[in-house]
């Protein structure tokens, strides 16, 4: 097996999930590597690749796959701004007739899902 690029180093393993699920896609459970355990958590790597716990399942991504992964995100992410841009909700399709600023939120009078953080600007 060649050294892990540190692009697979960054993403980590491919099970991995999120600690706000209970176990990792491979059925590894979270909680023995959380609190006091969390020095020997084996989802992700140190910066110089080395694995901090064992993990019979861990295994990087390829780079064809994180790739893949990178332009789906990007694409995913111009979708969003351009249905902004066309006065339509990125969520649900919806004509935005009115935004209304909640907080710190922006949200669609039109359908009520929020279309993002920040302020709006003066007649919008």
């Amino acid at each position: 097996m060649t050294d892990p690029t540190p692009k697979q180093i960054a993403v980590g393993c491919r099970f991995f999930n999120g600690i706000h699920h209970n176990h990792c896609e491979a059925g590894i459970a979270y909680a023995q590597f959380l609190g006091k355990n969390y020095d020997m958590f084996p989802c992700h790597p140190k910066p110089n690749g080395r694995l901090t716990g064992a993990c019979s399942h861990f295994e990087f991504q390829t780079m064809e796959e994180i790739e893949q992964h990178d332009k789906e995100t990007a694409q995913a992410i111009a979708e969003f701004f351009t249905s902004l841009a066309d006065n339509k909700c990125p969520h649900c399709g919806a004509k935005i007739e009115r935004k209304k600023q909640v907080g710190r939120c922006v949200y669609s009078e039109s359908c009520g899902h929020r279309l993002y953080q920040g302020k709006l600007k003066k007649g919008e």
